[in-house]
């Protein structure tokens, strides 16, 4: 999933620590997801853009504030249906 998102979020870039902090935010998104309802069991397309949009939210967050977008609730509320 890691390679999916950095295409979809633009980054090219293959450094151990982008990477690193991509995976994080991924595995943060995901888990939320998953508390949320969502049956995370196979990565379709649908997914993966909401699990990017979630990534790019965190990683553009400004100092003590973190909020996830109106886009990303939006595709976390059709996958949380199922």
């Amino acid at each position: 999933m890691l390679e999916a998102i950095k295409v979809h979020l633009g980054i090219v870039a293959d450094d151990e620590d982008v990477n690193k902090n991509i995976t994080l935010k991924i595995e943060v998104v995901k888990s939320y997801l998953k508390e949320a309802g969502a049956k995370i069991e196979e990565e379709d397309n649908q997914l993966i853009g909401c699990v990017a949009i979630g990534v790019n939210d965190l990683l553009n967050n400004t100092y003590g504030k973190t909020e996830f977008s109106p886009a990303f609730f939006i595709l976390a509320r059709q996958l949380c249906r199922g």
